[in-house]
């Protein structure tokens, strides 16, 4: 017959779960309510969300700002040893008893407690971005479908542009761009793009496992939890500051990834700093070109002709720099990150990234001619 104490603290452990449960149940239920709201009312969450979004990031990010180190990699790091403790502690649970069932019950609401608090602060931070109007809207800027002709004219005057500041960047004795300090780079970025925002930004941080995000072909990450911009290292000179600005374009609550590259430009375009502006030139260039390649080989192998050797060697390099990471890692890594898109409502997944070209057409119809 079972005893007092035994009863007692089943009715422990059965409130204890049903609290878990309870909580992810109510939070995923008010998650999936803003989540609703926002693609009914896009309005709402450019008038109210985003400055909401923009203000607690910004503050999360000054806050984090006082580790040296991205303390989402490093928080990163405790979840996943905290996770694999837990694993190994129900398996020895399962192994060895008592309550087996009951354990694996209390194990699995608790996983699912943990992940819908993290769900629900990822949408209350910074996911309802998504659902913002597009950022044409918001920058005035007239996307609509352009010709061939249209989109050479851009091709040809982003070459003009990076030809002349390719000269003007500080090289090795190879050629290949350098960068003279890391913080003194993000921290020009941040000066640059807080003449757009309007406000103070707290400059990019460098992932320590950068040889990881590599793997997967991953540029940088950007962490809703603790506003940090976060960048890999493992990159060319010549690409870095545009993916700094591109991450920070994250924190200013631009979600869609067509619209980072595109803000990232945007901001660093006319930067004083050579190395910025060439960046940022440089960027936009690969994609003009690989969108005019698809659209007219001839025109894209004409206007390629007029490239100066050291922009040709920057994207080779770059080209280079990333074909070395290429296989199954990075092909996993992609599939993943093509899913998360599509189920945030970017419905071309990580096609996205070559959109940035319809808003430089229409940037360049309207701002740069």
């Amino acid at each position: 017959m079972p005893s007092r104490k035994n009863d007692k603290l089943s009715q422990i452990v059965f409130r204890k779960n049903a609290n878990c449960l309870a909580t992810a149940v109510v939070l995923l239920g008010v998650t999936g309510l803003l989540v609703f709201l926002a693609r009914r009312y896009p309005s709402a969450v450019e008038s109210v969300y985003r400055p909401f979004s923009r203000f607690a990031l910004n503050g999360l990010a000054w806050v984090a700002q006082v580790v040296p180190v991205s303390l989402a990699e490093i928080l990163l790091y405790l979840v996943i040893a905290a996770g694999l403790v837990a694993v190994v502690y129900l398996l020895i649970r399962l192994i060895k008893g008592p309550r087996r069932l009951s354990a694996l019950v209390g194990w699995l609401a608790r996983v699912l407690a943990a992940g819908s608090v993290f769900v629900f602060a990822f949408y209350l931070l910074w996911g309802l971005n998504y659902h913002a109007p597009k950022l044409s809207e918001t920058l005035s800027l007239p996307v609509q479908p352009r010709t061939a002709e249209e989109l050479a004219a851009l091709t040809k005057y982003l070459a003009e542009k990076a030809n002349a500041l390719s000269a003007q960047v500080q090289r090795d004795e190879n050629g290949s761009v350098v960068l003279s300090d890391w913080d003194e780079v993000a921290k020009a970025v941040a000066e640059e793009f807080s003449k757009t925002t309007g406000r103070p930004e707290v400059a990019v941080k460098p992932v320590l496992f950068s040889k990881g995000l590599s793997m997967m072909q991953v540029t940088g990450v950007f962490s809703p939890y603790t506003g940090e911009a976060n960048v890999n290292r493992d990159n060319v000179a010549s690409d870095l500051p545009f993916t700094m600005a591109h991450e920070m374009a994250h924190r200013y609550a631009i979600a869609p990834e067509n619209e980072a590259n595109f803000f990232a430009f945007y901001t660093l375009h006319e930067s004083d700093n050579p190395l910025l502006s060439y960046s940022a030139h440089l960027a936009a260039l690969r994609s003009a070109h690989n969108a005019l390649a698809s659209a007219n080989a001839s025109l894209a192998s004409e206007i390629a002709a007029t490239y100066d050797e050291r922009v040709i060697a920057d994207i080779r390099e770059y080209n280079r720099h990333w074909a070395q990471y290429e296989g199954k890692v990075a092909e996993v890594s992609t599939k993943v990150y093509n899913t998360y898109l599509i189920t945030q409502g970017q419905e071309s997944g990580i096609r996205s990234y070559g959109e940035m070209v319809d808003l430089l057409l229409a940037w360049f119809a309207s701002e740069a001619r």
